[in-house]
């Protein structure tokens, strides 16, 4: 028996409050030189300094937020 899963449509690329979208969904991007830094920084303690190989930058992610109704 498979269990119920989610499944995200990866052939059209992801927008943040998409017209084409019956329900815009949102995503929230976390960038490498702001966010990202001042979250590693807190995690991990760290300064740009530390992070050689990526010249002094953080992570960089998108948060996708589950829909309400799914």
């Amino acid at each position: 028996m498979i269990e119920p899963f989610d499944l995200i449509d990866l052939s059209v690329p992801l927008e943040h409050q998409s017209a084409s979208e019956p329900v815009p969904g949102s995503i929230h991007y976390v960038k490498h030189e702001d966010e990202g830094l001042k979250q590693m920084q807190n995690f991990f303690g760290i300064t740009p300094e530390d992070l050689v190989w990526s010249q002094g930058q953080g992570l960089a992610i998108a948060i996708l937020p589950k829909h309400p109704s799914g």
